[in-house]
């Protein structure tokens, strides 16, 4: 997270310390960033290359973003990734959250 951040591609989550970005195990990935148009155009971009790198793609039919409550407009950026949205709780490696 902190070379996307360094670089400028996403915003930091915590203006004064760093906060992991990602949770990774196995095949499932979490990942946490900003609800702005220039966080999910990076984060789509990024999976796209990623993609294009290593081979297998991101089934967007069967991932989903989750948005914290309070930003009426995060609906809309969403939507550029091409996934649902889900509300909370949502179960990430058995866990609700």
């Amino acid at each position: 997270e902190s070379a996307t951040v360094d670089s400028s591609i996403l915003q930091q989550l915590h203006p004064r310390r760093p906060i992991p970005a990602i949770s990774l195990y196995a095949d499932d990935v979490m990942l946490f960033c900003h609800a702005t148009p220039g966080d999910m155009a990076a984060v789509k971009g990024i999976l796209t290359l990623f993609g294009k790198a290593s081979g297998p793609q991101v089934n967007y039919g069967k991932s989903s973003a989750t948005i914290l409550p309070g930003d009426p407009e995060a609906d809309a950026v969403i939507a550029q990734l091409g996934c649902p949205a889900v509300q909370l709780p949502v179960t990430y490696l058995g866990i609700p959250l």
